[in-house]
């Protein structure tokens, strides 16, 4: 707490306010939810204030609102070096492609190229899209990643709802669940 015997921690408050950090704008990190292929389970990555990254299994079945649809190229070039973009809305945004490495340790990345989804898509065949769906679950928001053979059944999903008339996304409870001895996800819609 700020307050102390009626007194205010000022440090703690510049600290809590952002103060201190006018450089750069504080991050906020939603967690990450995405198919764990070896297990079958959706796992959800957070990351804690120092960085440490942990996962929790959330099983075969999640359920949410979808809030928002966003994009990212990515791919690895090897265990060290992998490539990829920032989050955008179509193929014709301007984006920049990063290029990350791990040496000794320790990662850097570093500003690659910039151009539209589709140019650096074209000059980076490697590239693979996976689709960013902010997510609401249960009472927090969420990055979805769908990416691979999932995505045929994200857009054959989206057609179908698309043709609801008068009705949007964030209408629907959807429940996504990892079909048994398959390799991708089913998504339904719960009323």
């Amino acid at each position: 707490m700020t307050q102390n015997n009626n007194k205010i921690d000022l440090n703690k408050l510049a600290e809590e306010s952002g103060e201190s950090s006018l450089m750069g704008a504080p991050k906020y990190q939603l967690p990450i939810v995405r198919l764990h292929g070896k297990e079958g389970n959706f796992i959800k990555i957070t990351k804690d204030k120092s960085g440490q990254t942990q996962q929790e299994d959330l099983g075969g079945t999640i359920q949410g609102t979808t809030l928002r649809f966003r994009r990212i190229l990515s791919c690895f070039i090897n265990e060290e070096t992998s490539l990829f973009t920032n989050e955008h809305d179509s193929f014709n945004d301007k984006v920049t492609l990063f290029q990350s490495e791990s040496k000794d340790g320790k990662r850097t990345t570093m500003m690659s190229v910039e151009g539209t989804a589709k140019e650096i898509r074209e000059n980076e065949p490697t590239l693979k899209m996976i689709q960013i769906v902010y997510f609401l679950m249960e009472k927090e928001i969420v990055k979805l990643q769908i990416k691979g053979s999932s995505l045929k059944n994200f857009y054959e999903f989206r057609q179908e709802i698309k043709k609801k008339e008068g009705k949007h996304f964030f209408q629907f409870l959807l429940e996504i669940k990892k079909e048994p001895g398959k390799k991708t996800d089913r998504l339904r819609q719960r009323q």
